[in-house]
């Protein structure tokens, strides 16, 4: 029996070592992947937050003068548009994703109201898994939107007793202050 060859069997280790590694750098891709994914559903919720509803924008803008309520339409477009992208990230993020994933997303509080979710449609629809299939219609609100309360004036100030002075210890300088010379 011929003894065996050294340089085989090395080269049969580094093989399996590679194997091994490329197995390993799979999982940690995997594992990044979901961070990632969880951390843009984040963004995406926040986004949400962030840009408020036209009407409420239009309403708040009514009642403010020019530049500020500029200031409030180019804050609830640049909002929107954060959303957009947080969205469109996510959804690249993920190698399939189809109309039974979005109604479950639009149970959660990611899809804010009926123009995020066309907007989810409009970017779920151009996915190769979605392409044969209808669309779904829009989710009811659980519970009607519910007026914005008008501002109120100011509640009238309620006068605080000012605190009764603590008598002085003898020897000793107050709290804060330099001792007396």
């Amino acid at each position: 029996m011929p003894a065996p060859d050294p340089l085989a069997w090395a080269g049969i280790a580094v093989g399996v070592l590679g194997l091994i590694a490329a197995y390993l750098q799979t999982l940690r891709a995997r594992v990044a992947l979901r961070a990632r994914q969880a951390l843009l559903r984040h963004v995406v919720d926040r986004a949400n937050h962030l840009a408020l509803d036209r009407d409420e924008v239009a309403r708040l803008a009514a009642g403010t003068d020019a530049d500020v309520a500029r200031h409030l339409w180019l804050s609830h477009q640049a909002a929107a548009d954060l959303y957009a992208l947080a969205v469109d990230d996510f959804l690249s993020g993920e190698k399939r994703f189809t109309y039974a994933d979005l109604d479950k997303i639009a149970a959660t509080p990611l899809v804010g109201g009926e123009r995020q979710f066309r907007y989810w449609v409009s970017q779920v629809a151009l996915r190769p898994e979605n392409r044969r299939t209808a669309p779904p219609a829009p989710p009811v609100p659980a519970r009607p939107a519910e007026p914005v309360a008008e501002a109120k004036p100011p509640a009238p100030a309620v006068k605080v007793p000012a605190p009764k002075p603590q008598p002085k210890q003898a020897g000793r300088a107050a709290v804060g202050r330099a001792p007396a010379e």
